[in-house]
């Protein structure tokens, strides 16, 4: 594929329960990328505020998560705890937050500023595993946001049958009404479709089912977008050096093994007809492009 300039960062992108952690540690198990999982936080308190709590909280005794869930900074001491994930410690964090500060940064409000200091950490991890493309996990629709910030990016969107993501919602012991789950996965679909509008060579889209049932080729088509060439790690990315597995991260099990289908068009048998119905009939013309059927 013939790109103007070479790719330095890519993006796992795609609604939740959508096969987003899979499809990191699929690109994470290469040896040429490093990924950062669950690591864009929600908004931060200024990179001041956020600064002097990340010093006092590596100063206190303990994790500094929890010092910083303490004194009711939750979404600070998930990045934190989400950042270990990828290798990247607190006090990497703090380091990184000042050097962000130092450089005239000052807020982490915007998904760009927020997308900013979540690169810092995958870029801090792909120093310390001489790779050569890094990038996350980015559970947003504001993807040409990003590509903006980053255009030497590639976004990798998986979509996954819309029944079958609320299915996979209602067993985590959500009740977010349908209404409100199809109108989000719309929206992360329709940002990936205006960024593919625009870039078509950045962007690439997997379904889940394909994935599950034909690795190798979905391997292919992934990591041509990227210019790399798919490695054995990648074909074992169950048991690769991929940083989430072995980690108590919640789908660390599920990814921790190799790939099957048993997650596929289970709505037949674990959703309430009645939603299933509301599903399709509000997401049908997507579902039909994308070929999903009833």
């Amino acid at each position: 594929m013939t790109r103007q300039q070479p790719v330095r960062h890519v993006f796992a992108c795609g609604y939740s329960r959508s096969g987003t952690t899979l499809l990191t540690t699929i690109l994470d198990a290469h040896p040429d990328v490093a990924m950062g999982y669950e690591i864009l936080p929600n908004p931060l308190p200024t990179l001041v505020e956020s600064v002097r709590l990340l010093g006092e909280a590596n100063d206190a005794p303990g994790r500094a998560e929890e010092w910083l869930r303490e004194r009711d900074q939750p979404d600070l001491a998930k990045f934190v705890a989400n950042a270990r994930w990828s290798g990247v410690g607190a006090r990497g964090v703090a380091h990184i937050a000042r050097r962000m500060l130092e450089s005239g940064a000052s807020d982490l409000e915007s998904v760009g500023d927020r997308a900013e200091l979540a690169m810092a950490v995958a870029d801090r991890k792909r120093r310390k595993l001489g790779a050569t493309v890094s990038g996350f996990k980015a559970n947003t629709p504001r993807l040409v946001t990003l590509r903006r910030r980053y255009p030497d990016s590639v976004f990798v969107f998986v979509v996954r049958d819309p029944r079958d993501v609320v299915a996979s919602l209602r067993s985590r012991g959500s009740v977010t009404p349908v209404a409100d789950i199809t109108r989000s996965w719309r929206r992360f679909l329709t940002g990936f479709r205006l960024l593919r509008a625009m870039r078509p060579r950045q962007a690439v889209l997997v379904r889940y089912e394909d994935l599950v049932a034909e690795g190798e080729a979905q391997f292919q088509r992934i990591f041509a977008g990227l210019g790399l060439e798919v490695t054995d790690d990648v074909r074992q990315f169950w048991d690769s050096g991929a940083t989430i597995l072995g980690k108590r991260q919640n789908n660390a099990a599920t990814v921790g093994v190799d790939l099957f289908t048993t997650s596929t068009r289970r709505w037949e048998r674990d959703l309430d007809p009645v939603e299933a119905e509301e599903v399709a009939r509000r997401c049908r013309r997507s579902m039909r492009r994308l070929g999903y059927s009833n």
